[in-house]
């Protein structure tokens, strides 16, 4: 029986989008349950669920077997489907259905209907000019261009996604980014990744997982003149430990030692162990949040090497593709066409890092007021290098909205943008890379990029 706007939905045309949801149970189980049949996945929808929602009294989940079996992008909605995958809430998600339908969206259409549906349950419809007003009103700097600089179809060679390449084009990803303190990337030399990285057992990444202990949010820097979008935040904002995997080689003598970096402090750290005590001393030494900048390690600490990273901007690209294999398909795409724009503006490029030439900071000679001096220094120069590294990385949330990106400066922000194809990235590079200007459609969040009274992300 297919899904579709029927005479006896009519009465509902009289009641208010606000009645309507107001009657519809307001609990988790049916939010989650919504969000798993459309993305597989809800980890990453609490962060914009809700907050006044009461938790179920019992904990439900959607059989593994529905999850797997996607329902085609083209296929009609059954309800005999929803009723095998929803278990449960499947009359009130016809409610919703109905009362979508009634307001002229026909539902008879494909998966796109349901994340429409759970967009307007959230009221996170998609609403470009707000969005770019209220980034505006945070002291967001922003670009009015448009993401994508080619014709559709595109005439310019850029490169395609394949037709059942589908993402979430209908619901609002500003706000998808959980804030945190630092975010780290741990060397692997690969591309792909176990499900779950922290559960690799053996693995630096487990390890610092182990050893990541619970302290108190430090003060928050924030203005409390501005208003709060959720997803964009301060390090200062959060106590949290992001870890991902990344792609590039070690660049430690001894290959058994892995090396990290660490942002927003826009560093590279060499010479840690594989093992809890390595991952004991990189927390004491470098990630504990009460630790304001990273300066290098002591020697009763650890003996790590730090350097600041020698790069106008990090670029990475989730290409998890245990985890989503539109990542693995997304990830070298856009790899490509990076490349291919920022060398045409005469950039420098490297997929790896490069072995350090100048000494560590552990070898500076003076006190760590001159050290935090000479580092601001070196950061305030990169940005005119005019030189990229591109890495892949581990899953880093929101795959549904593949192609993800998140690109690092010098200045200490972290832009993250989703939905990102190829025919976008000319834009990004131009407007984000260069001008330090956030491109609102593409914006998940990110870290640093409340600047008031500033023109650009680059602006000091």
């Amino acid at each position: 029986m297919l899904l579709r706007l029927h005479s006896s939905t009519s009465a509902l045309t009289h009641r208010s989008n606000r009645q309507i949801r107001s009657s519809i149970p307001h609990h988790k189980y049916f939010y989650r349950t919504l969000c798993a049949f459309t993305d597989r996945e809800w980890d990453e929808e609490l962060s914009i669920q809700p907050q006044a929602l009461d938790e179920p009294d019992e904990v439900h989940t959607v059989p593994a077997t529905s999850r797997r079996n996607k329902v085609p992008d083209s296929a009609p909605l059954d309800l005999h489907h929803l009723d095998k995958a929803f278990n449960g809430p499947q009359k009130q998600l016809k409610k919703l259905c109905l009362v979508h339908a009634s307001s002229g969206t026909s539902l008879s259409t494909p998966m796109s209907a349901l994340r429409k549906i759970k967009a307007w349950a959230l009221n996170h419809t998609l609403d470009p000019a707000a969005i770019h007003s209220q980034l505006e009103t945070a002291g967001v700097p922003v670009s009015s261009a448009d993401c994508r600089t080619c014709a559709d179809p595109c005439q310019d060679g850029h490169g395609e996604y394949p037709s059942r390449f589908t993402v979430d084009m209908e619901t609002q990803m500003l706000g998808s980014v959980r804030p945190f303190c630092r975010q780290i990337m741990v060397s692997t030399g690969v591309t792909d990744w176990d499900r779950e990285i922290t559960r690799t057992s053996g693995s630096l990444a487990s390890h610092i997982s182990s050893a990541h202990r619970k302290v108190a949010i430090p003060h928050s820097n924030a203005n409390p003149d501005l208003p709060h979008i959720p997803g964009i935040f301060n390090a200062s904002d959060s106590a949290e430990i992001a870890i991902l995997n990344g792609s590039h080689k070690t660049i430690s003598d001894d290959h058994q030692l892995e090396t990290i970096l660490v942002f927003p402090d826009y560093v590279v750290v060499s010479g840690v162990p594989s093992t809890w005590q390595g991952a004991k001393m990189l927390w004491n030494s470098v990630l504990d949040p009460r630790i304001p900048r990273i300066l290098g390690s002591t020697a009763d600490e650890a003996a790590f090497s730090t350097w600041v990273l020698p790069y106008s901007c990090v670029i990475t690209l989730c290409s998890h593709k245990r985890r989503d294999n539109r990542c693995g398909i997304s990830a070298p795409k856009l790899e490509h066409e990076f490349t291919h724009s920022l060398q045409h503006r005469g950039w420098t490029v490297d997929t790896q890092l490069e072995h350090m030439i100048e000494s560590p900071l552990e070898k500076f000679n003076g006190t760590n007021e001159e050290k935090e001096a000479h580092v601001l220094e070196t950061l305030k120069e990169l940005q005119d290098d005019k030189k990229a590294l591109i890495l892949y990385n581990s899953h880093m949330g929101g795959h549904r909205y593949a192609g993800n990106c998140i690109i690092y400066t010098p200045r200490g922000t972290s832009v993250w943008y989703g939905r990102v194809s190829p025919h976008e990235v000319e834009a990004v590079v131009e407007n984000t890379i260069e001008k330090g200007l956030i491109l609102p459609p593409l914006l998940r969040g990110g870290l640093g990029l409340s600047k008031q009274g500033c023109k650009s992300l680059h602006d000091w």
